[in-house]
């Protein structure tokens, strides 16, 4: 039985547990999955119209998951957490600090808006700490962490 910080295998990926339900369960990536600006062109901190959610949900998805695998996946797909979702099921420093591939601590991107500019975005720092303002979409690459909800 899955419970809430259990870590799975999904794809060729580790995916800590952030909640379960009758039938599904909310998943994070353990690690930071790479590096990619939130929105390549600069014009956008809407996470329905930028970059990055085109990238993972469509050159990831099939580059890490098998079809049978695809179907286990809500028809959300992949997506980043939201600032309430952040506090709401990672309310501890030690879940929300994350290491990339080579034990590299870094900062991650949410889906919500930041209040600095019309187009930042806003992140978890590598301290753990949720920085409302955020940085540019266009102007930094940063750590990638998506989450999805799998059925069960």
């Amino acid at each position: 039985m899955h419970k809430k910080g259990d870590i799975i295998k999904f794809g060729n990926i580790d995916w800590q547990i952030l909640k379960v339900k009758k039938n599904k369960m909310l998943v994070i990536s353990e690690k930071i999955l790479g590096q990619r600006p939130f929105d390549s062109q600069g014009e956008t901190n809407e996470w329905e119209n930028c970059s990055l959610n085109k990238y993972l949900n469509t050159d990831f998805i099939s580059k890490n998951f098998c079809p049978d695998e695809q179907e286990k996946m809500t028809q959300k797909g992949l997506f980043l957490l939201s600032i309430k979702q952040a506090y709401k099921y990672m309310p501890k420093r030690s879940v929300t600090v994350a290491c990339d591939e080579h034990g590299n601590i870094g900062w991650w991107w949410l889906r919500t808006p930041g209040s600095f500019t019309n187009c930042s975005i806003a992140i978890i720092t590598s301290k753990g700490d949720v920085n409302i303002a955020g940085w540019s979409a266009d102007g930094f690459t940063g750590g990638v962490r998506p989450a999805m909800w799998l059925k069960i």
